[in-house]
C-alpha cells in the first residue's frame, strides 16, 4: 500500500504585517515570543516626555522671584543688603569672607553685588579686591547653575519638549556670548546660570564662562573703589561694564555670523536630476 500523502497546507497571510515581523525576530533571536514581552515594536516606540507648561513663563517665574525678593528686602530694609559695604567695616578676613559670602549670595538673594566689589577695591587695594570679586561672581554663576542643573529633572517633566529642544539650541549656539555678557547685568546674570544649568552645558565650561565675564567687572569695580571716595565711583564703573557687556554681544554676535558666512554650505537633498542628467 502507497502512503497516504499529506494535504498541502497552504501558508496563511498574517493578520498583522508588523506583528508578523515582529514574531520572526523574535524566533530568529533565538527566543520564545513571551521571552521578547519587553522588546517594543517599531509602531510602539514610546513618545518623547515633556509636560505643557512653555519654558518662557520658567524665565518669567525667575524673573518675577528676584524681582519680589528685592522688594522684600527694600521694604524690611535690611542693612546688610541695602548697604553692604557700612557692614564690612575697616577691612580684615573677615569682612573679605562676608563679602565674598554676600556675593555668592547674590544668586538668591538681592545684593547689590557692585557696591560689595567698589567696597573690596577701597579695603583691599586694586589686586586682592579683583581677586574676592572675581571669587564671588564665580561662586555665584556656579551656584545659579547648580540651582538649575538640580532642576532639569522637573523642567524635563513640565517644560513642552519642543520649547526644551530650542532653548538647547539656543544655548549651544549662543550660550558661551549669554553667560559672559550677563554677568554684570542684575537678575539677567542669575536667570542665565540658572538657565544653563537646565541644558548640557558642563561645569568646566560655565567656571570658566563665569570667570572671562566676572575678571574684567570685578577689576573695573575694585579700581573705582579703591581710587574714588564716593559711591558716585560705583555708578560710573556700573555704566562702563554694561557697556563692555552690550560691545561683547555685539562682538559675539558678528563672529557667529561670520563663522555661518564662512561654513561651507550642506549639500542638497534635492532628487531632482542635474542639467547633466537630463540629456
Amino acid at each position: 500500500m502507497y502512503a497516504r500523502r499529506a494535504p498541502a497546507v497552504k501558508p496563511r497571510a498574517p493578520a498583522n504585517p508588523a506583528a508578523d515581523g515582529y514574531n520572526r525576530g523574535c524566533e530568529t533571536a533565538g527566543g520564545s515570543e513571551e521571552s521578547m514581552e519587553y522588546r517594543a515594536a517599531p509602531e510602539a516606540a514610546p513618545r518623547e516626555a515633556g509636560g505643557t507648561i512653555p519654558y518662557w513663563s520658567v524665565v518669567a517665574g525667575l524673573i518675577g522671584l528676584c524681582l519680589a525678593l528685592f522688594g522684600a528686602v527694600s521694604a524690611l530694609d535690611v542693612p546688610l543688603l541695602t548697604d553692604p559695604a557700612a557692614g564690612l567695616g575697616a577691612g580684615g578676613w573677615i569682612a573679605a569672607a562676608a563679602g565674598v559670602a554676600l556675593l555668592v549670595a547674590d544668586v538668591v538673594l538681592p545684593v547689590p553685588a557692585s557696591l560689595v566689589m567698589f567696597a573690596f577695591g577701597a579695603l583691599f587695594g586694586v589686586p586682592a579686591g579683583t581677586a574676592l570679586a572675581a571669587a564671588g561672581g564665580i561662586g555665584a554663576t556656579l551656584v545659579g547653575f547648580g540651582i538649575g542643573r538640580r532642576g532639569r529633572g522637573w523642567v524635563e517633566r513640565t517644560v513642552r519638549a519642543g520649547d526644551r529642544v530650542r532653548v538647547e539650541r539656543l544655548m549651544r549656539d549662543w550660550g558661551e556670548v549669554a553667560v559672559i555678557a550677563s554677568r554684570p547685568i542684575p537678575i539677567l546674570a542669575e536667570t542665565v546660570a540658572v538657565i544653563a544649568g537646565t541644558t548640557g552645558m558642563g561645569w568646566t565650561r560655565v567656571t570658566l564662562l563665569g570667570a572671562v565675564g566676572v575678571l574684567p567687572t570685578a577689576a573695573v569695580y575694585a579700581l573705582a573703589g579703591a581710587s574714588a571716595t564716593s559711591p558716585g565711583g560705583g555708578i560710573t564703573a556700573f555704566l562702563l561694564v554694561c557697556a563692555a557687556a552690550g560691545a561683547f554681544w555685539i562682538a559675539g554676535r558678528a563672529v557667529r555670523s561670520r563663522r555661518r558666512a564662512d561654513r561651507p554650505p550642506a549639500p542638497s537633498s534635492d532628487p531632482s536630476p542635474g542639467p547633466a542628467q537630463k540629456r
